[in-house]
């Protein structure tokens, strides 16, 4: 996966940062918002009543990224913050009311800003193991459009602003390569209201000290 580093600046204690594209599993559209959403344009629409037959196909597997920065401030504890965008997924319905033959696409974004702690004890002498626990704060759209194919009307649409605050939890393994350069496998479970994000991820983690700004500065 494509990886770089980001640099920042601190006092003394050991900073790190990086810059990873994750891959998720996503439940932002679900069953129950595909129905819903049918359901509430049936209904402004006036098509009758949804039939029972249906069709209900998910694209939850995408691509976001994770822009990090991180200080660790005691022994095998480290406080972790930054921005996250969990990319696009999107449900489709297929199926009939009582008066059309429906064809309904869901998509929804989410973004957010994240802070954690986490726990990270060595396992050998290059290898530690990660356990974490933090609140993100998101927000996402939703945007609905709805085809009736027979007979055929002109499409329907309905966006939607989505937001909140809620925690998420992970777990993962660090291989230390020199004192600058780390090696980070994580996966990690947001929640975000009723749904959840999964992410899987591998990437290069860059460590540094005050003095690489300070020297910066001095010149």
């Amino acid at each position: 996966m494509p990886v770089a580093s980001v640099y920042g600046a601190g006092e003394g204690q050991p900073y790190y940062g990086g810059i990873e594209i994750f891959a998720t599993q996503s439940e932002l559209v679900s069953e129950k918002v595909l129905i819903e959403t049918t359901a509430f344009f049936v209904e402004q629409e006036g098509l009758g009543t949804l039939e029972d037959q249906r069709l209900l196909t998910f694209d939850d597997a995408g691509k976001g990224k994770r822009i990090y920065m991180g200080v660790s401030s005691a022994p095998d504890w480290d406080w972790e913050w930054g921005y996250v965008d969990f990319g696009k997924t999107s449900g489709r319905y297929q199926g009939d009311s009582s008066s059309s033959t429906l064809d309904m696409k869901t998509d929804v974004k989410a973004e957010g800003w994240f802070l954690h702690f986490q726990y990270t004890p060595r396992i050998t002498e290059r290898l530690e193991w990660n356990l974490k626990l933090g609140i993100l704060r998101w927000d996402g759209s939703r945007y609905s459009r709805m085809t009736m194919v027979d007979p055929v009307r002109n499409p329907v649409e309905k966006f939607e602003s989505i937001s909140g605050i809620d925690e998420y939890f992970g777990t993962g393994l660090l291989y230390t390569v020199n004192e600058r350069w780390k090696i980070r496998a994580d996966a990690n479970r947001y929640m975000l209201a009723d749904d959840q994000v999964d992410t899987f991820s591998i990437a290069a983690q860059f460590w540094f000290t005050g003095r690489l700004i300070n020297n910066i500065f001095d010149y």
